[in-house]
């Protein structure tokens, strides 16, 4: 991918500095289970993110039908939002990503069975998102759909090892610092729309913000739900912050805090990370910078509040 940094002043003002925050470095599980797992009109402001780009030609760079495009940016990732109880999502630290299209949903049953002949979800329904997918069934789908269109895949694949072509434009997951640029569209709360107002584990009432961008466990009816019912955020994503939540690439590691270019996360690892809410989860469970370790196998038990999003190299 012919990428490129942006570097200059007026990007860097669109940059929020945060002052470092003390990290914890407690290991927690992703511990959901099936049994277990957990409109006015004041929405909040959502901040520019950048500047618009453009392609060398000077024309507007456009994105694949349901897909839109992120542009090179710098911005602030780990928790810099009004909730404070966060475990391993410090410290901030400042990363630079390069531009990418994302697609505007999590991926659905009926595009899963398009590509896999094999629907895996507890909750059935050709527009809602598919779920209980481990992390190589994820890759596995990217693959196969990039060979269906007809493009290089991004990933080589053998058994349980997975790694990344630099040659591959086809489709692959975000990484953990795309997913976080994506969810964020340039803001700096728990949420994209603004700061959490309810108790952040209370699912009896719902809480305003939230309640406009997800699904979760105040307003789901313990089930997912099709995909593009809520609002959209200011990059025009849906569903960041629930219905179910996202594999990313990276393996799961405690934040090195220091800045950063294009993060990857660690060479290996045990866990595989999660990001984003789901119908089952608690508000506090659905923020920007919430960050989930789980096996890339589901330990062999397939959780419904897992999906995923895919997203594809700009040139």
């Amino acid at each position: 991918m012919n990428m490129t940094r942006l570097d200059s002043p007026a990007l860097r003002r669109f940059v929020v500095f945060m002052p470092l925050l003390a990290f914890a470095v407690l290991a927690f599980a992703c511990g959901e289970s099936e049994e277990e797992e957990p409109a006015p009109d004041d929405v909040a402001a959502i901040p520019e993110a950048v500047e618009p780009q453009a392609n060398t030609d000077g024309s507007s760079i456009q994105a694949p039908p349901g897909f839109v495009h992120l542009p090179s940016a710098a911005f602030s990732m780990g928790n810099s939002g009004g909730f404070q109880d966060a475990v391993n999502e410090g410290p901030v630290h400042l990363v630079d990503v390069s531009q990418v299209f994302m697609a505007v949903d999590e991926v659905t049953q009926a595009e899963y069975m398009q590509h896999m002949d094999t629907n895996p979800s507890r909750f059935n329904g050709d527009q809602r998102p598919v779920e209980s997918v481990t992390w190589y069934e994820a890759v596995e789908y990217c693959n196969r759909r990039s060979e269906a269109e007809g493009l290089t895949p991004a990933y080589h694949i053998n058994g349980t090892a997975v790694t990344r072509l630099p040659e591959g434009k086809g489709y692959r997951l975000p990484t953990e610092a795309e997913w976080e640029f994506g969810c964020r569209a340039g803001s700096n709360s728990d949420l994209f729309n603004g700061d959490l107002t309810t108790p952040a584990y209370d699912c009896n009432n719902t809480d305003p913000m939230l309640d406009r961008v997800a699904w979760y466990c105040a307003n789901s009816g313990d089930s997912t739900h099709n995909v593009g019912l809520k609002e959209a955020n200011g990059f025009g994503l849906r569903g960041m912050h629930g219905n179910v939540a996202e594999w990313v690439w990276d393996w799961f590691a405690v934040y090195p805090g220091i800045d950063r270019r294009n993060p990857t996360g660690p060479e290996q690892g045990k866990n595989r990370t999660v990001r984003g809410g789901a119908y089952k989860f608690p508000a506090a469970e659905c923020r920007s910078s919430r960050r989930i370790p789980l096996a890339p196998d589901m330990f062999g038990y397939r959780r419904s509040t897992v999906g995923f999003r895919v997203v594809r190299p700009v040139h």
